[in-house]
Order: C-alpha cells, then structure tokens, then sequence
C-alpha cells in the first residue's frame, strides 16, 4: 500500500528546538510529526532504536519521544544506552508505549526516563503538553555536539532521575479495548474529539494489525493489515472523508480484525490467493479507471467493463472473487441482484459504490446475502479495504 510519511520533508523554521521522533509504526510518526512541526518544532524521526541511537550520537536533539516495544533494539534498550554514555546522560527522553504491563513499567523507570507516558491515556495533545513542559526545563545546550560512541557495555552507573520525571507515573494496565475506543469515534462530537479518538483506536488494534502485517506479503491476511492502517491514517490525516460509509467500514474491519485474531490458525489455514479478481462495472470510464486502481493496491487483478453483459461474457472465462459495482440508478438491490445474475461463481459477494445518502435505502435482506455497500465517491483507501473485507467474509470471516 502507498504510505504517506511526514518525517525528512521540508519544515518550517524551528521555534522551539529539534526533537526526535522514535516509533516503528508510520501512522503514528506521521500524527506525532505533523502536529510537533505545526507546533514550532524541527521534527526528525526514527523507525527502529538502531537508527535513532546513530542520529543521536550523530548529533544529539534537545529531545527523544521514544516507543518502547520496536524491532532490531527496543526503547529500553536504546534509553539504557543514552543514560550510560556520559555527554548523554541529561538528555531529556519521553517514553510513551501501549506495553505497560508491571514488568516492562519496571524496565522503563529502572533507565530513569524524563516522562513516561501511556498512549491509552494520552491524547495527542496531552503528548504535545508534555513536551512543552520538559522543554521549558531544558536549556537549548542541551543540543551538544556529536557524541563519541560509547563502550559496548555501560560503565557508568545508571544516571538519576531528572526531577520533573515523578510528575508521570502511569498505570501497569494493558492494552485498550478496541471495541470500546471504536465506539468513542462512532459517538465523537467534534472533529479534535474524533481525530483523539481515532488515534486511541488505532493505536488499541496496533498489535493485532503487526501479526497480521508480518504474514507472507501479498497474501490477503497481510494486505488487510496494511489496508486497515492505511484507512485510519487516511481518516486522520482528511477527517472531511469520515462519513457514514466510512464508520461503516471501519467497523467491519474490527470485526474481521477480531476474528483473524481470534481464530488465527483456522483463517490462515485457507489458502489466499496470491491475485484475486475483481471485476468492476461502471459505464464512466474514470470512474472505473480509478475503482479498479484502488484494487490493484488491495492485491486484486482489475477488470474492466462497462455493462452487465460485458460482464458475463468475462466471467465465462474467469471466476472473479469480487464484483465491484456502480449502480446507474437508484434501484440500488434491482442492479445488485442483475449483477449477480451474471456470477458464474455463486460465492462472488458484490460491492456496490452508491453515495452514502441512499444508504437507507438498501435492505437489510440484500447484504445478508454476503453483497455489500460502500460511500461513491469515497476515497482509493476505503474502497480497497472494504474490498479485502469483502474477500476474507466470502472465505469465512463474519458478516
């Protein structure tokens, strides 16, 4: 999936001083990103500790925001080296996780952060607040020259504290709920409300969306990984496109999100097509220029055709997973139920694009039969996930 990432583009000048970003997730260093550069900060960001311990030493900023769980070397680990290296050791580090489990609470407050923070409990705001404060307690010296590498093991002991670090002392809780951080969204009455809202969700699903990234690409279980962190950032990043088609779809995905969790070994037993065919219907060639477009991101292999009747003949001779649809009227289950006619494959669900307004048009009895609706126009990233989701429900997956 095409990523959009913030971190390393041109930034106005800094205000308020250089910090560094360090989160393996790009949805969250681009939130993060976004908002410290639209506050006054110089914004730099790392995926992994490996990195972000190489740009610190390199050239130290007056600032860390470190994740903690992370590939190649964890944020304790990269914490620990900074605290053992002597031009360092004062460097203010805010830590801010979604593992707070008591062992891994022990692990952070034995490097002696400057803050540490609980992502579920802390909006984005609430981060950015944080930050303020700790910068206002530290000199813009703090910005040192490059620091030499240190010994492979600390030989100093650990450093103190910093005073202002007991104002934090987040909970041992484990991670949210994502049904409940979903209704918060759903129930949001603000656009500040449903972005907070929409990050804490995002952020509750992190893990299961990580298992499921990790799959074989190009599998359908790891596209969806993708699509759903894709959707969200879309969402956050053009809060204008939330809508009703949207909530819808982002509610489904939970659902199949629980149950791949849920029933892992079953779901992954069925074999994915490495290319699933979609076939999409529309008589305005942009329109599905663009539709199909948006499924050769979800993995599909689009075709293309204008009629019903086009359709059929295609399908003669290929079995499409998906029907992607553009109803020319607002009979929306009469054309639904013409394009299913057409199916040789009796399981192919049917998507059909209709604006989110003939919403309640549709009845309950025409997507209980496995077809389904989505917002026309909607953007390439919705359209592609409720694709995959559509996929993974005609291979087992609630509807």
């Amino acid at each position: 999936m095409e990523r959009m990432t913030l971190e390393r583009t041109a930034q106005p000048p800094a205000v308020r001083g250089r910090l560094l970003i360090v989160d393996d997730d790009p949805f969250v260093r681009s939130v993060y990103a976004s908002r410290l550069q639209h506050e006054g900060f110089a914004v730099e960001a790392a995926e992994n500790g490996e990195e972000a311990l190489r740009m610190i030493r390199a050239s130290a900023p007056r600032l860390v925001l470190l994740d903690v769980n992370m590939p190649h070397m964890d944020g304790v680990q990269v914490l620990k080296a900074v605290r053992a290296h002597p031009s360092l050791r004062e460097l203010p580090v805010i830590v801010y996780s979604n593992a707070c489990t008591d062992a891994m609470v022990r692990q952070v407050w034995a490097e002696h952060p400057t803050r540490f923070l609980t992502k579920r409990q802390c909006t984005v705001n609430g981060v950015v607040e944080a930050i303020r404060e700790v910068f206002q307690d530290v000199p813009a010296a703090t910005s040192a020259a490059p620091a030499s590498a240190p010994a492979a093991a600390p030989a100093a002991a650990p450093a103190a504290a910093p005073a202002h670090a007991a104002h934090a002392t987040p909970a041992a809780e484990g991670a949210s709920d994502p049904t409940q951080e979903l209704q918060k969204f759903l129930r949001a009455r603000s656009d500040q409300e449903e972005q907070d809202a929409l990050l804490a969700f995002y952020q509750s699903i992190q893990s299961h969306l990580k298992s499921l990234r990790a799959m074989p690409p190009h599998t359908a279980h790891s596209l969806f990984g993708h699509a759903v962190e894709a959707f969200c950032e879309c969402l956050y990043t053009r809060p204008a496109l939330v809508n009703v088609s949207a909530r819808r779809t982002l509610s489904q995905s939970l659902d199949v999100l629980l149950t791949l969790r849920a029933d892992g070994p079953v779901m992954l037993a069925v074999p994915p097509h490495t290319e699933p065919l979609a076939l999409v219907i529309d008589r305005d060639a942009e329109d599905r220029s663009a539709a199909a477009a948006a499924l050769e991101k979800a993995g599909f292999r689009a075709l293309r055709v204008e009629s019903n009747d086009a359709a059929q003949t295609l399908l003669r001779e290929n079995v499409a997973d998906l029907i992607v649809l553009r109803p020319r009227t607002r009979r929306v289950p009469s054309e639904i139920a013409d394009a299913v006619s057409t199916r040789l494959n009796q399981r192919t669900p049917v998507l059909a694009l209709i604006p989110p307004a003939d919403f309640p048009t549709v009845p309950p009895a025409v997507l209980s039969e496995g077809h389904d609706i989505v917002g026309h126009p909607s953007s390439s990233e919705e359209l592609a996930l409720k694709a995959l989701i559509s996929l993974l429900r005609s291979r087992g997956a609630p509807h």
